[in-house]
């Protein structure tokens, strides 16, 4: 799997063009976000991860560029689930973020589900290594 990471200081104002152009062009890549000064905009960043199904890496200073590179890359080279997938039962639910993004050790994959009711089931698929 290709993984593209996209360093910037946040200062981007075509945002909604960065947007498509992730959703059109990124295939079967992750995009990873890093915003490194005071200041990036994290809306692009965070927004930018989510379409690129990947995250986005905030470093404040200079100063902490290897640090938060180097514990990037670990990541990068050790998703612990990959091409997460749900399917609901009922037909009339939608969910946030889709495509879902990888699971990566000690972060957390967030869903979110619009539901007309509760009840019914979901199923959570991936795969672990080659094995899915």
């Amino acid at each position: 799997m290709r993984q593209v990471i996209f360093l910037t200081d946040g200062a981007i104002s075509n945002e909604n063009q960065v947007f498509d152009l992730l959703a059109q062009g990124r295939g079967r890549s992750r995009v990873f976000m890093v915003g490194i000064g005071s200041a990036p905009n994290s809306h692009l960043m965070a927004r930018a991860a989510e379409i690129g199904r990947g995250t986005y890496t905030h470093i404040g200073a200079a100063a902490e560029v290897e640090a938060g590179m180097r514990a990037l890359f670990a990541k990068l080279e050790n998703p612990v689930v990959t091409s997460l997938a749900v399917r609901f039962a009922d037909a009339g639910v939608t969910a946030t973020p889709d495509p879902l993004p990888d699971l990566y050790a000690g972060e957390p994959v967030v869903l979110l589900a619009l539901a007309p009711a509760l009840a019914g089931s979901f199923t959570l698929a991936g795969s672990i290594g080659l094995q899915s």
